[in-house]
């Protein structure tokens, strides 16, 4: 075969492995980085409308208690008390359900007794405000201290509410609290409510409730659909933490559940990253509806006027996107990218070609000038005096000559270089091994130990041990002290438990003020000796506070033919058994 049409070939086959190669690893490079990025992006997004939906309800909050604390409110409500306390209290408590039993039987909103409470100056001053926002207001009335119904903007089922859930979370005793009276579907108005409860205080006692019932889901499905641009497949939706969907667009409220794989992830709480083959998303609680030492959010599943009320839960944004979307994107440029690569290989390859077809000369002295250049006599020049291609290469070989002189004395700091590149990667390893805020090992990383672990006591028999453990009332620690301190007791155990472990052993944050460590082959009585005094010295700690910061612990020793599923099942059942009796305690379970 000619050598022009040998080089042909090895350019055309370098061509053609270059664009592959190339190709699969601008694909997986630019798919993680490009899903890193949406995940941010969406991880923000879902920030930014949670935050938007807090301020909403705390705004709604706001408005009905400045209705609540008008001046013409407040003397009503002193008249009416007075009036009640002036008599016997069984007295009064019989009066007021005659007053309701009475209108029970009434079903006309004309009728004399009827119109005297929804003909007044209470009501009329509720109406006025009902009327100014006829979308967003459903039924707003107002009841005295002893639950009786003063004042209302149309006939309710009841005038006596002081046995309802919602007028006794918000009486709170006599100590006062705004209720969120999460409903349902309110018969009233014909759609999903959210009642608003505020008790109304007159020199600093509680001297009445009002109740705001609003049209909330209006504005819930504004605002998940306000950030529609983002995204062509963008869903957005607010479901409570039984997984039943409160808001989402095309859905009617309260007839769809969540995925199953979704709704597990909605016990826990906490904001949380999804993923799958076919979605990538976001779950972020709304705060305003999660554990409020002011504001209380709640229901009932059922009652005369409303249903499918909440029963205890809170409510969780949810953010997904389709990956299909956002790898369109990234096919486009990658596909641009390799056509523009090609281009310039074949390019190459035609001028490659042009320029064999011109070779005339022997190449036989090349080659000898070659052999004696890799010798390593750099000083050597090929004679070639040409001015064809062969010249050209002539020439060429002779630049390389010259070059190389340059290089080997170039060779130590290449060598330095490449050792500054090979620390730059174990440091990108170690990075993406630890956890950002601790510096301990991360999730991921322990998840690889434990499969490994696994094997080893399945093969060897070997015993190890998985250790879960947990911060008691960490969520207090944040409300009170915020976020950046509950940040430092999270590094400061970090610390003093990494000091406490052994170095064959492996400690990781399994997530929020979660960690979980791996004890290796040791038996079940060493490892409770670890644990505790991993628990003692836990409680010893000065975090500068004055509450004194626990554990709780959950501990299990591998068995032969055990899983990952298995193994973290038992830990995890064993940590939970640790708080539900009682906390700062270790609670190992073998089986």
């Amino acid at each position: 075969m000619k050598i022009r049409n040998s080089f042909i070939l090895i350019i055309v086959f370098i061509i053609l492995i270059s664009t592959a190669i190339y190709s699969n690893v601008l694909n997986i490079t630019m798919e993680k980085s490009i899903l890193q990025i949406e995940e941010e992006k969406i991880s923000q997004l879902s920030k930014i409308i949670s935050y938007q939906l807090d301020e909403y309800i705390l705004g709604s909050i706001r408005t009905v208690e400045t209705l609540a604390n008008s001046e013409l409110i407040k003397e009503n409500l002193i008249t009416s008390n007075q009036f009640y306390s002036e008599i016997p209290e069984t007295e009064g408590n019989e009066k007021i359900v005659a007053l309701n039993d009475k209108w029970l039987q009434i079903d006309s909103e004309t009728n004399p007794f009827v119109v005297q409470h929804l003909d007044n100056e209470v009501s009329n001053y509720l109406r006025k405000h009902k009327i100014s926002q006829p979308e967003w207001y459903g039924e707003i009335f107002l009841t005295n201290k002893f639950g009786l119904a003063i004042g209302l903007t149309n006939k309710l089922t009841t005038i006596k509410h002081n046995h309802k859930y919602w007028w006794k979370g918000a009486y709170n005793q006599g100590n006062g609290k705004i209720f969120l009276d999460d409903r349902g579907y309110d018969e009233s108005v014909e759609g999903y409510v959210l009642g608003i409860v505020v008790p109304v205080y007159d020199k600093g006692e509680i001297i009445g409730i009002l109740k705001a019932n609003i049209n909330i889901i209006d504005v819930l499905n504004q605002s998940l659909t306000d950030y529609e641009s983002l995204y062509k497949t963008l869903k957005v939706s607010v479901a409570r933490s039984s997984g039943l969907i409160v808001a989402s667009k095309g859905v009617e409220s309260l007839q769809e559940n969540v995925s199953e794989e979704i709704s597990l992830l909605l016990q826990h709480k906490t904001a949380t990253n999804f993923e799958n083959e076919t979605t990538l998303g976001r779950i972020n609680p709304i705060s305003i509806t999660f554990d409020n030492k002011n504001i209380e959010f709640g229901g009932s599943n059922e009652s005369i006027d409303h249903s499918s009320g909440n029963q205890g839960e809170s409510w969780h944004l949810l953010v997904f996107v389709e990956k299909k979307e956002i790898f369109d994107g990234l096919n486009d440029i990658i596909r641009k990218n390799i056509m523009f690569i090609s281009f310039i290989l074949v390019t190459l390859v035609s001028i490659s070609i042009i320029l064999i077809t011109h070779i005339t000369r022997p190449i036989e002295q090349i080659i000898k000038d070659v052999n004696i250049i890799g010798t390593g006599n750099l000083g050597h020049q090929a004679d070639i005096k040409s001015n064809n291609e062969i010249g050209i290469l002539a020439k060429t070989i002779n630049n390389m000559s010259t070059h190389l002189k340059v290089l080997m004395i170039s060779k130590e700091k290449l060598e330095v270089e490449v050792k500054k590149r090979l620390e730059t990667e174990k440091q990108l390893i170690k990075s993406n091994n630890t956890d950002d805020l601790t510096g301990i090992y991360n999730r991921k990383y322990f998840n690889q130990k434990i499969e490994e672990a696994i094997n080893q006591t399945n093969r060897y028999k070997d015993e190890n041990s998985i250790v879960m453990l947990d911060i008691d009332y960490f969520k207090k620690i944040n409300d009170i002290y915020g976020h950046s301190e509950g940040d430092k007791v999270l590094i400061k155990i970090a610390r003093k438990i990494e000091t406490l472990v052994r170095k064959v052993d492996t400690f990781a944050r399994w997530g929020g003020d979660e960690f979980i460590i791996l004890l290796s082959r040791i038996d079940s009585k060493e490892a409770n000796i670890i644990v505790e005094r991993i628990r003692e010295s836990v409680m010893e700690l000065d975090y500068g506070k004055e509450e004194r910061i626990t554990i709780s612990v959950g501990v299990t020793t591998f068995k032969e033919n055990d899983s990952v599923d298995s193994l973290f099942t038992r830990a995890d059942k064993a940590l939970y058994k640790a708080k539900e009796t009682g906390r700062n305690k270790i609670v190992k379970i073998e089986v």
